[in-house]
């Protein structure tokens, strides 16, 4: 192919992608004016993730979450998810967002902590407190790295017994090791002071990363429960609001685990995907997953998908 013809096709997709990011703007405006609100999730924010958020694309620049905010704003606004998840979105508010970040890595306050400051945005912290309390090396981390095992298999079917089974085998080396490779997760000392500065609401996202739907009901509970002792300590109460780990139907959650959570506690449940998909799970709120190479555009046709679906038009 020619300079000439490369540099045609080059502008004609400029100028398509230009048409389209148009169109969905204009889209996201005429949607903007409905009291809706739309979940954003993220794990860790940082110029130099660790491997394991860094792999699994768990990890975006400081500058695009900025960005993210930024762009979002055009469109609505920022809302206090405490006040959201007792009452309700506001009427007359239009088009609102929550940020969510799951885990509880240490960037939430490292880096975060000035970024939410200077928006005066307050997010929902989802945390293992397991990994927080205990300095436990989360389920999926462990799982993955074990040897003979695919990533996805032993992501999505590792039990609190296996676990602790390969945890025991590991020398003070490895496990320092694995913990690098994992990513610093905060401390009690950092949860607290966060939550004292009212710059954050905990969540529950089990004592550990185990994944819902390979686990017992006593196992699904007792994680609740502990989590949700442990942001009762921290906090002095609790919303209910819990976010299943790895977050997707089906392989991660099902009918049953709604229903134990729903028992235990769990007011409103969040998931990792898609409204659209999410017909069968009326209890179940989606979220947004911001991948770290998205484009503006990429957030804007989710955010309007996620509202049309919310609306009914999906």
């Amino acid at each position: 192919m020619t300079r000439t013809k490369s540099y045609a096709r080059y502008r004609a997709l400029e100028v398509l992608w230009a048409l389209r990011s148009g169109r969905t703007k204009k889209r996201l405006a005429e949607v903007s004016r409905y009291d809706q609100i739309v979940y954003l999730t993220l794990h860790s924010v940082d110029t130099r993730p660790s491997l394991f958020c860094y792999v699994n694309q768990l990890n975006i620049n400081p500058s695009r979450l900025e960005m993210l905010i930024e762009s979002m704003k055009e469109y609505g606004t920022f809302a206090d998810p405490e006040r959201v998840l007792i009452s309700g979105p506001a009427k007359g508010q239009g088009l609102q967002f929550i940020l969510t970040f799951d885990d509880g890595f240490m960037s939430v306050d490292r880096i975060c902590r000035r970024i939410l400051k200077k928006h005066g945005i307050k997010p929902i912290v989802f945390i293992n407190s397991g990994c927080i309390e205990r300095g436990e090396l989360m389920a999926s981390v462990v799982s993955v790295l074990e040897k003979g095992k695919s990533l996805e298999m032993q992501c999505l079917r590792v039990t609190p017994k296996d676990y602790h089974d390969y945890v025991r085998k590991l020398t003070a080396k490895e496990r320092d090791l694995l913990r690098n490779l994992q990513g610093q997760m905060m401390t009690t000392k950092v949860v607290r002071s966060l939550v004292e500065e009212r710059l954050i609401v905990l969540g529950n996202h089990l004592s550990n990363h185990w994944n819902c739907s390979s686990q017992t009901a006593l196992d699904i509970s007792e994680s609740f429960i502990e989590c949700e002792e442990y942001i009762m300590r921290m906090q002095g109460y609790t919303l209910g609001a819990f976010a299943y780990p790895n977050g997707q139907p089906v392989t991660c959650f099902n009918d049953d685990c709604i229903s134990i959570i729903g028992k235990c506690g769990g007011k409103i449940q969040f998931s990792n995907t898609n409204n659209c998909n999410l017909r069968n799970y009326g209890v179940v709120e989606s979220r947004i997953a911001v991948s770290p190479w998205e484009s503006q555009h990429g957030i804007g046709i989710k955010v309007l998908r996620e509202v049309e679906a919310k609306i009914g038009k999906c």
